[in-house]
């Protein structure tokens, strides 16, 4: 359990959008009953910070139910959301650990102690409407036309910039997102939201590539697609040459 927290936060911070997206930002608290029974007590800080992800994105569906004049009971709302609040927010953290104190918020009176913290977290409010309308419990406007969702699966990964060049060009040809689901040594899946189909964001991907940024297409179905990235070499250099757009100098590393 103690490395829990650790992976949460990594996956924070890589997973914001790629491209435009209505974001809700939400402070929340965050609440865990710490058991005395138990030998280690750490695993409480990360269920307190993933119940205040799912607060913030409870209190975003509960007020876009609220604009659309819908309303629905609670098992419902929990229902079309899902259990991964993941899924809803593009960056999170934590703005105050309050740490372990005597029990306030829980209604159970064997519980002596929780583990509090007040957390900062950014809802991408498009998803959590697309969930509710999805389930039944509210209509989209008129016009808003539905995205593909699909996964797309970089091979043969040799640099951390090749990934973020691609999760730039996704941007400026309008996906909604593109956040990595599975990352190892070499490969990297994004799980993408645009108005493209497989087939079509291949196309619009290549057409918006630089001519620094050699895109390979390996193959597509009709939900995912897999390509290669590599910049190429400038004339005289054997560093790759690459727009400022694609800068991505910094501590980070593949």
């Amino acid at each position: 359990m103690r490395r829990a927290l650790p992976v949460l936060i990594f996956v924070a911070w890589i997973a914001a959008p790629a491209g435009a997206a209505d974001v809700r930002r939400v402070e929340v608290l965050g609440v865990a009953p710490v058991d005395a029974n138990r030998a280690s007590r750490s695993s409480a800080r990360d269920v307190a910070l993933r119940r205040a992800l799912q607060g913030a994105v409870w209190r975003v569906a509960v007020e876009q139910l609220d604009t659309a004049g819908a309303t629905a009971e609670d098992a419902a709302i929990a229902g079309a959301l899902g259990n991964d609040p993941l899924v809803y927010a593009t960056r999170f953290q934590i703005v105050e650990d309050r740490g372990e104190r005597p029990a306030l918020f829980s209604d159970d009176p064997e519980i002596e102690n929780e583990y509090v913290v007040l957390a900062e977290v950014h809802v991408d409010i498009n998803r959590v409407r697309k969930r509710l309308s999805s389930a039944g419990l509210m209509s989209l406007p008129a016009g808003d036309v539905g995205y593909f969702r699909t996964r797309v699966t970089l091979v043969d990964i040799r640099s951390w910039a090749e990934l973020q060049a691609v999760r730039t060009l996704l941007g400026e040809i309008g996906a909604q997102s593109a956040v990595p689901v599975d990352l190892v040594r070499g490969r990297a899946v994004l799980a993408v939201e645009s108005r493209h189909s497989p087939a079509a964001l291949v196309s619009a991907l290549i057409a918006a590539a630089p001519p620094e940024l050699r895109l390979e297409p390996l193959g597509a179905g009709p939900d995912g697609l897999e390509l290669r990235a590599r910049f190429l070499e400038s004339s005289g250099s054997s560093q790759p040459a690459r727009a400022s757009r694609f800068d991505t100098s910094g501590p980070e590393g593949y």
